[in-house]
């Protein structure tokens, strides 16, 4: 069974009004994040980062990164410390270190 293709045609108003609402979409996304600054799981951070919560647990458990990221110290990580506990993370200061330091933290390795 063949499927048919339709070609849809739009009018110049039409495509105006689907790209307005595409950066609002984006705009919203965008504010969403920079507004946020509570803790996630590492579910989160696996999607944020494209890595593995085994590489991120692997970079993070690094005694020179655990000193200064451990939320008892200031920093911005919880580190699991019984059977039950999970990793979290507080938001926007672990994006930006996944976006500006993690790279450069895997070097070492």
């Amino acid at each position: 069974m063949e499927i048919e293709q339709l070609e849809l045609i739009f009018t110049p108003k039409q495509i105006e009004a689907i790209e307005l609402m595409a950066k609002a979409i984006v705009s919203q996304q965008e504010t969403r994040i920079e507004e946020f600054n509570g803790w996630v799981g590492m579910e989160e951070f696996e999607k944020q980062s494209n890595r593995s919560s085994t590489k991120i647990s692997e970079i993070l458990c690094k005694p020179s990164i655990r000193k200064r990221a451990d939320f008892e110290n200031g920093g911005w990580v919880y580190y699991p410390k019984g059977k039950g506990d999970r990793w979290s993370f507080k938001y926007k200061p672990m994006m930006e270190f996944i976006n500006l330091r993690f790279y450069h933290e895997m070097k070492g390795k």
